[in-house]
């Protein structure tokens, strides 16, 4: 059977079962009414939901949880041969990144998907600048995704090895007189074997 939600549509098995389960998975919940017809003569199962805007989950807090799902993994392995070749990056990449060179700036090494330094950078758009580091390539392109929807101007990410070329980027900074305010790591793993401090960006 195909089952119609506004403009999209699925095949279903003739199962109540596999009915109800596809019901649950579509989230019943955020709708506060429907109806629905079925022909047993050509097999049709159509459907029309009202959205239930007073219904938490279908708040803009779950759309925007929906949209940091990403399926990557947690850890890489910093020694890689991949994570150990330099970062070449233009040579006008700070230009770039920001409309304004000259604000004080944020370094946050391990910036995950952003949400810290885009909150940040919200916060403080006429005074800060805030520049995320991170090692997995995808969650970087999904937090430049999020800059972009946000137009924000005052924050940018690199897909870097910190371990590899926070030298070449702080020197590049340096370079063009660029105060840097902070950097931060946040929530850094631990990696607290010995054997393991080859691996670790903070030693103490």
């Amino acid at each position: 059977r195909d089952l119609f939600v506004g403009n999209c549509a699925m095949k279903l098995s003739t199962s109540n079962h596999i009915l109800k389960c596809c019901l649950f998975s579509l989230g019943m919940r955020r709708f506060k009414s429907f109806y629905c017809t079925v022909s047993s003569r050509n097999t049709e199962f159509k459907m029309s939901m009202v959205p239930n805007s007073n219904n938490p989950s279908f708040s803009e807090a779950e759309q925007g949880r929906q949209s940091l799902r990403l399926k990557v993994r947690q850890h890489v392995n910093p020694l890689s041969s991949k994570y150990q070749v330099p970062t070449a990056l233009p040579a006008d990449w700070i230009q770039q990144a920001f409309d304004n060179v000259n604000r004080p700036l944020i370094v946050d090494i391990g910036c995950a998907k952003g949400s810290w330094a885009l909150n940040m950078a919200s916060n403080h758009t006429n005074d800060l600048n805030l520049l995320g580091l991170e090692i997995r390539r995808p969650v970087v392109d999904l937090c430049l995704r999020r800059k972009a929807s946000s137009g924000l101007r005052n924050v940018h990410f690199l897909s870097v090895n910190a371990n590899v070329d926070l030298t070449e980027i702080l020197s590049s900074l340096q370079k063009l007189s660029i105060p840097i305010d902070t950097v931060t790591i946040q929530f850094p793993d631990p990696h607290f074997k010995s054997k393991h401090k080859k691996r670790r960006v903070v030693n103490a």
